[in-house]
């Protein structure tokens, strides 16, 4: 019985993939979105601009596939790719982002100079631990996201970022210092910075059209 594609590893998919199975590019996107998205969100703000370094880490990673030589996972070899991505996007911009400039693009999210109670009292206890998190200075934010939100290891991070097991822990510590008793207490949440299936289903046409004109006109 052959085995389905979502219980294959990401070196077989790869291998297959490579072989000229193109489509099979989409499990790595299927299984890898939620924690670019994240990783994104946690540079630069705006799920925007997420989507748009996400959809360039994918096709770089894709022209670059074959040069993939397995001595790392996959996982922490696109991390580092879409990471290399938002940094080139914010010095692009050469703009300090911050919530409120986030949030006025998308006027139906609530506004977030609204203060923890209200926002409590509201129901919206969610969107005030995203925000909490999203206020965070960014050597903080990016690894509290790594290690608390994506569920990356330690030597992951460090790796990922450039920086000593050490730094990490210090860094994860100091972020959840930042952060109020009451809204750490809801960080073990795996629905913060879902990814959701409509938005997901998109992007993942999105991408693999985009491969599959370039595919065209390189034959």
């Amino acid at each position: 019985m052959r085995t389905p594609i979502s219980n294959l590893s990401d070196d077989t998919v790869i291998d297959t993939v490579l072989s000229g199975n193109t489509d099979q590019f989409e499990e790595l996107l299927k299984r890898y979105n939620n924690v670019l998205f994240r990783i994104g969100i946690s540079y630069l703000k705006d799920p925007t601009d997420t989507e748009d370094a996400m959809q360039s880490t994918y096709l770089k990673a894709y022209l670059h596939l074959a040069s993939f030589n397995k001595s790392s996972s996959f996982k922490t070899w696109i991390i580092r790719i879409m990471i290399n991505e938002c940094k080139m996007m914010l010095r692009s911009k050469r703009s300090a982002w911050n919530l409120l400039q986030v949030f006025r693009r998308n006027p139906n999210r609530p506004n977030l100079m609204h203060s923890v109670e209200h926002t409590v009292i509201a129901g919206e206890i969610k969107q005030v631990f995203e925000s909490a998190i999203l206020q965070l200075p960014k050597k903080y934010r990016v690894v509290y996201m790594m290690r608390e939100i994506n569920g990356l290891s330690v030597s992951e991070s460090a790796s990922v970022l450039g920086l000593s097991p050490e730094n990490v822990k210090v860094r994860l510590h100091r972020a959840k210092e930042l952060i109020k008793k009451r809204i750490m207490e809801l960080n073990q949440n795996e629905q913060l910075f879902d990814y959701h299936l409509d938005r997901c289903t998109l992007f993942r046409n999105r991408v693999m059209a985009e491969i599959k004109k370039r595919e065209s006109t390189t034959r």
